[in-house]
């Protein structure tokens, strides 16, 4: 499989090693362990510092591949002035979004894995917390 520009800029910043700070942390997320279609962005400016200015990038397809993505991971990383570049290559889970709705006088919640939705009723009591 042919690689873009854009991709092998980023493989070659990758390549350097650890420079010091401050470094960029990529993830890709995905529907399941193949695809991914959600790439996220963090910069950490010192050591022991949290990740902050975060960014993220969603497709319905794989996103690793689009040069018009990684352009723009490249122009962010750029912004930044990063020295160190670190990805994780594997895919780091699924999306699941978790919703909390009244359907006829009952309680359900309402799982969402990829694309597809289950809604799973509740008897009782439940307390939900913002994973988000």
């Amino acid at each position: 499989m042919p690689q873009g520009k854009h991709k092998k800029l980023l493989i070659k910043k990758v390549r350097k090693g650890n420079k010091g700070f401050p470094m960029v942390t990529i993830a890709y997320y995905g529907l399941n362990n193949k695809i991914a279609t959600k790439i996220v962005c963090g910069i950490i400016k010192y050591e022991g510092a949290g990740a902050g200015p975060m960014k993220k990038w969603f497709s319905t397809t794989e996103i690793r591949n689009s040069e018009k993505v990684l352009s723009e991971v490249l122009s962010f990383i750029g912004e930044q002035e990063v020295k160190s570049v670190a990805i994780n290559e594997q895919i780091m889970g699924t999306l699941m979004k978790k919703v909390l709705i009244m359907k006829k006088e009952k309680v359900v919640l309402n799982v969402v894995i990829g694309l597809v939705e289950i809604a799973l009723p509740i008897k009782g009591f439940i307390n939900i917390k913002n994973t988000a």
